[in-house]
């Protein structure tokens, strides 16, 4: 198999679990609190019982040495802090207002990369068309020379930071993880530490809230699955570089299913230049 199947399908996938999921947040507003902690309960449970039985899900030895652990546990926090800024802004901002913010975080992901591994430098056409793709994604999000929030988009300055550190570490520790493994435990202790500080009120959950969040899930296990497998067999690089087309297509998305009318010219000569930076890859690979 193509190893680029595994980072296409995590962006494609990804990008339509992203729209669907706004859809019901829009629903059901200011039940994030409720839902976030409720979506890693149910990836947990439904790891175990699909995923885990007929799947690799294997850890080397080495996982339980001091530096992985200390790894480990970095990235269960950082994972929970950064959900959490995240839905906040996402529970309250529409798509095309959060991405211009999310489309920073493939350009931080590959910088923080090339810096720490040596191995994600082997390839330096494969870099500089990441940072191609990247820069475009940051610039077709820019107006009148900069970029506008207000309040509520300023937790967004943290989860490009903390979905950064995340990535680098995960590259890490997938060393040790299978990635069936290491996205179950993760959900485990993620689940663990939102239930003990949120302290959610799981009575309020209607039937409808269950088997939405039951598809949103779902759908992020294969993402992730997908991710950690890009991240194994592509490195971080390569992954982000594909992964660069995912908020140009959430924002048409967007504009197709949620009736956001914010889809520029820019989005579109956005999409054509990542589109043809990820044809020319496949060639240097």
């Amino acid at each position: 198999m193509n190893p680029i199947i595994y980072p296409l399908l995590m962006t494609i996938i990804g990008s339509g679990n992203t729209v669907f999921e706004k859809y019901f947040f829009n629903k059901r507003k200011n039940k994030y609190l409720l839902f976030v902690p409720m979506l890693f309960i149910l990836a947990f449970v439904i790891l175990i019982v699909l995923f885990v039985p007929f799947l690799d899900h294997s850890i080397k030895s080495a996982a339980f040495t001091t530096i992985p652990l200390v790894l480990f546990f970095s990235m269960v926090a950082i994972a929970s802090v950064r959900n959490m800024l995240y839905y906040y802004t996402f529970q309250r901002e529409g798509l095309c207002d959060i991405e211009p913010f999310v489309v920073f975080i493939p350009l931080v992901t590959i910088v923080m990369a090339g810096i720490i591994y040596p191995d994600e430098r082997s390839h330096p056409m494969i870099l500089l068309l990441a940072l191609v793709a990247s820069l475009t994604l940051v610039l077709s999000h820019i107006r009148k020379k900069h970029l506008t929030f207000h309040k509520a988009l300023l937790p967004m300055f943290g989860v490009i930071l903390l979905s950064a550190a995340e990535n680098v570490i995960t590259k890490e520790l997938l060393v040790n993880f299978s990635p069936i493994a290491l996205y179950t435990i993760r959900s485990f202790f993620i689940a663990l530490l939102l239930v003990s500080f949120l302290r959610p009120k799981f009575k309020e959950l209607t039937r409808g809230d269950i088997k939405n969040l039951l598809i949103v899930s779902f759908t992020w296990i294969l993402v992730m699955i997908f991710y950690y497998y890009a991240y194994q067999k592509v490195g971080v690089v390569y992954t982000e570089l594909i992964g660069s087309l995912g908020p140009v297509l959430i924002v048409m998305g967007s504009y197709l299913f949620l009736k956001d009318r914010s889809v520029t010219k820019r989005n579109v000569v956005a999409l054509i230049i990542i589109i043809a930076c990820v044809v020319v890859a496949q060639f240097i690979q």
